[in-house]
């Protein structure tokens, strides 16, 4: 009998990839044989370096005219016999439609429940982790339970010699900053992340401050104001060399975006800095965490996202952020 072929489509975002990997894990257990392929766009097939839960991982992006047909050819040619989708969107159902998988599975959202063999209802629209998300879809596709829910990744041996370049000139176990966030009203001010790291540094330790490609501006504006910190986006920071450093950092302090979900998976602790973003979209258990809200005393019915003037970021204050550090940080 020949093994399965499985193939799980990832989420686009990189903490919306990491909140799946207890999906992952939870159908390679169930299915010790078979083959699983990770279909995800690019760069997350470097944040699954490592991992023992995909045997494979396939580039597609469903984007463009021709993208979810283009995308088609080449899922086809790995002869799935299921796919689970986890992105919610009408394009990936597109993309999958014609792959001749005999299962097709996945959340009923956007109109395309008539494009997949299987579609689920969503769960509820109050907040829900996307941890449990995906892993409640995974548990109606396979009929299996997914009990462990911790999110989980490698940081390989290449990762950690890109680390090492990364990081010299710093103490193995750094203080990480990660000013950045795509919604510039989910973002602490650089002062206030400078104000950290000047204190950090004044008790002998090194900080490193990190971005995306497009947070470059955002990152010499940090390290402008605490000009003994190291300035990894100038440093030609990429994704694994970011996993190499988090793994072994003595801390990371973020606001709510993809590091802070690549850190906790790691081991690492963590500091998150939320404003008008609700938490519970995205609460991570069994992980070194403490969480700083802007508004820790809205009611349990409240969402933060709705009430982005109570929620503005600055109201976290740097000594309630350096307490955390300190209360979480293994030894520099």
């Amino acid at each position: 009998m020949k093994s399965p072929r499985i193939m799980i489509v990832l989420p686009t975002w990189v903490g919306d990839s990491v909140m799946a990997t207890p999906a992952l894990r939870g159908v390679r257990a169930s299915f010790p044989d078979a083959h699983i392929i990770g279909a995800v766009r690019a760069g997350i097939d470097t944040l699954l370096a490592g991992s023992p839960y995909c045997d494979e991982a396939l580039r597609v992006s469903f984007r463009g005219m021709l993208g979810p047909w283009t995308d088609t050819a080449a899922i086809r040619a790995r002869r799935p016999d299921s796919i689970l989708l986890l992105p919610n969107s009408l394009r990936s159902a597109l993309g999958i439609q014609f792959s001749g998988a005999a299962k097709r599975m996945g959340y009923a959202r956007d109109g395309r429940g008539m494009l997949l063999s299987r579609a689920f209802p969503p769960p509820s629209t109050k907040p829900i982790s996307a941890v449990d998300y995906y892993a409640q879809l995974a548990e109606q596709a396979f009929d299996i339970r997914i009990e462990d829910r911790r999110v989980a990744l490698v940081s390989t041996n290449d990762e950690a010699a890109k680390a090492d370049a990364l990081l010299q000139g710093a103490q193995p176990a750094p203080l990480v900053l990660n000013p950045g966030a795509n919604n510039p009203a989910k973002r602490w001010s650089s002062e206030k992340f400078a104000a950290v790291a000047r204190v950090w540094m004044d008790s002998g330790k090194s900080v490193v401050v990190t971005g995306g490609p497009k947070e470059r501006a955002l990152v010499a504006d940090v390290v402008q104001r605490a000009p003994e910190a190291i300035d990894l986006v100038a440093r030609g920071v990429d994704l694994g060399g970011l996993k190499g450093i988090l793994a072994r950092a003595a801390c990371l302090l973020t606001n709510d975006t993809g590091p802070r979900h690549i850190a906790a998976a790691l081991g690492t602790p963590v500091v998150t800095l939320f404003g008008p973003t609700d938490h519970r979209w995205t609460t991570l258990t069994g992980v070194q965490e403490r969480l700083l809200l802007a508004e820790p005393f809205l009611t349990h019915d409240t969402f933060a996202d709705r009430h982005p003037d109570s929620c503005v970021m600055d109201r976290i204050a740097v000594r309630d952020a350096l307490e955390a550090i300190r209360s979480v940080a293994r030894a520099s």
